[in-house]
């Protein structure tokens, strides 16, 4: 969808990683390695269905163990840090 001047995609990014006691944690980037497009995480539009089970947080970070651009940039990623409730 385009809103104003961007281009604005919305994405439904399902987990495989099983929920267990003790928390686990899944990286989520999107970047373009040629550092021709630049995408931006929208912090506060991040959201998460069916958590009723689960304990979690996230946050967004730069990811300073996979530079791109030559060495120049950091790409964004979203941390989700999840367990099962109650366990």
């Amino acid at each position: 969808m385009i809103v104003g001047n961007r281009v604005v995609y919305h994405f439904f990014v399902p987990c495989p990683v099983e929920a267990r006691s003790s928390f686990q944690e899944v990286r989520i980037g999107v970047y373009d390695e040629s550092f021709y497009t630049s995408i931006t995480i929208l912090k506060d539009q991040i959201f998460f269905e069916n958590t009723s089970g689960y304990e979690f947080d996230h946050s967004v970070e730069l990811n300073k163990e996979e530079p791109i651009y030559f060495g120049l940039v950091y790409p964004e990623e979203i941390i989700l840090r999840f367990k099962k409730k109650g366990e």
